[in-house]
């Protein structure tokens, strides 16, 4: 496995993953996530020999109906398909758990795609309530995990 190195980048650069694993077909102008740009939301790449693999976006998000407080949400993650089940994803969230403590946020959460219930569990996160719609994206559960 190369070595992937993690670190923090600007909104634009996350749309070429994000649209490639997550919007694919759908316009790139859907790659764009309310709250990308405030302050307080930090943007991850992973880079593979300097190039962009891999994408994670941690924003300060309560969840009111799961009552998560002092929480940040993870949104789209994205690893490129020829760079997945390689072990990157692991690194993106222990990087953004990483970040997520430095901000004193106890919580970490996020909208789960069914498929990667399983990869979330083993990192330790708790499915939270029923399955619900994404509207064009499928279907969904609420994990979380807390910090501190």
């Amino acid at each position: 496995m190369k070595k992937l190195v993690v670190k923090l980048i600007d909104t634009k650069s996350t749309y070429p993953v994000r649209h490639a694993v997550l919007r694919q077909g759908k316009p790139l102008s859907s790659c764009v996530f309310k709250g990308d740009d405030l302050e307080t939301t930090y943007h991850i790449g992973g880079f593979i020999a300097n190039k962009l693999v891999a994408i994670a976006t941690i924003l300060e998000h309560n969840n009111k109906t799961h009552k998560f407080n002092n929480a940040v949400q993870l949104r789209g993650m994205a690893i490129l398909k020829e760079y997945q089940k390689k072990g990157y994803g692991k690194e993106l969230i222990k990087y953004a758990e990483k970040i997520a403590k430095e901000n004193n946020k106890s919580m970490l959460w996020m909208n789960a795609r069914i498929k990667a219930v399983e990869f979330y569990k083993k990192l330790d996160y708790n499915k939270i309530g029923n399955v619900f719609e994404v509207l064009d994206v499928g279907e969904h559960y609420v994990m979380f995990k807390k910090l501190i």
